[in-house]
């Protein structure tokens, strides 16, 4: 129901990458939830993210 609630407040594109971030790949409201089925946008703008942000933590966090 909350990705339902997401994709009418905010659209489906935000619904998708929530769905991509948690691996979630459920019946529709909302395709999603696998790079196959996320829209080619929004999964570049969640790996972007993932670059910018996670990665260097991730990387110092095993370079410890």
């Amino acid at each position: 129901m909350s990705l339902a609630i997401m994709n009418e407040v905010r659209g489906e594109d935000y619904a998708q990458a929530v769905m991509l971030d948690m691996e979630y790949d459920p019946a529709p409201p909302v395709n999603g939830g696998t790079p196959e089925k996320t829209k080619p946008s929004v999964y570049q703008m969640m790996l972007s993210m993932y670059d910018k942000d996670a990665q260097p933590l991730i990387d110092s966090l095993e370079n410890r």
